[in-house]
């Protein structure tokens, strides 16, 4: 079974060829849009994620991550094929 962190997913989804820049409260993205930017912004309406999730997903699910552990996700939800975990959860 492939798994990946919550960690690497992130770091997956802002590849080199996105820079994100921080500016007070928004996060503005710069470049040509990564497709996992876009595959990301269609998973935030179609299942209710928050844009930073969206894209934690989405990078699990390229690498070909069977399981996601993270907190921040209904535990024992499958999202593009990807199973969440809790390892928190009892």
């Amino acid at each position: 079974m492939h798994t990946i962190p919550y960690a690497t997913a992130c770091h997956f989804a802002f590849s080199r060829r996105t820079s994100a820049v921080k500016s007070s409260d928004q996060t503005t993205l710069s470049g040509p849009p990564d497709p996992a930017v876009r595959a990301a912004a269609g998973l935030i309406s179609e299942a209710s994620l928050s844009s930073w999730d969206a894209l934690v997903v989405v990078a699990a699910a390229r690498t070909g991550a069977a399981m996601l552990y993270t907190e921040d996700l209904n535990d024992g939800e499958e999202i593009l094929g990807v199973r969440i975990r809790n390892p928190f959860a009892a």
